[in-house]
């Protein structure tokens, strides 16, 4: 009896959603909507938040909480990581801070009547 040879197999990782098949429409990633729940800007920040969701993520929101595990990741930084158009990843971002998966930190505004915050502008920009 011959040997038979068996050629090597290379195994290619299984992918998802709209980067791995443009053939998926986008409203197919988004259940049919075209604007997102929260107002979200390009350069909305966005870190991990403090609940797990109910329930699996699809593929697209669990890569999306990846690329914010280091925070102050932008919407924009999220759209690339991806590859999906900005307006579907503004969906997706905002069904993930609703559910408590992400978190967009309120930046700290300065009211202007901080003396000690005042004195330091002005040094500063006396140094300039």
């Amino acid at each position: 009896m011959k040997p038979v040879q068996v050629q090597p197999v290379q195994v290619q990782p299984v992918r998802w959603g709209y980067a791995a098949d443009p053939e998926v429409r986008p409203y197919g990633l988004t259940g049919g909507r075209t604007s997102p729940r929260l107002p979200l800007r390009p350069e909305s920040l966005l870190q991990t938040g403090t609940r797990t969701p109910p329930g699996a993520l699809a593929p697209e929101h669990q890569q999306a909480v990846r690329l914010c595990r280091d925070g102050g990741t932008s919407v924009a930084e999220i759209a690339a990581g991806l590859g999906l158009p900005l307006q579907v990843t503004k969906i997706i971002a905002s069904d993930l801070i609703a559910c408590g998966a992400l978190d967009m930190p309120t930046p700290a505004v300065a009211d202007g009547r901080n003396p000690q915050l005042l004195e330091a502008i002005l040094v500063h920009l006396e140094r300039l």
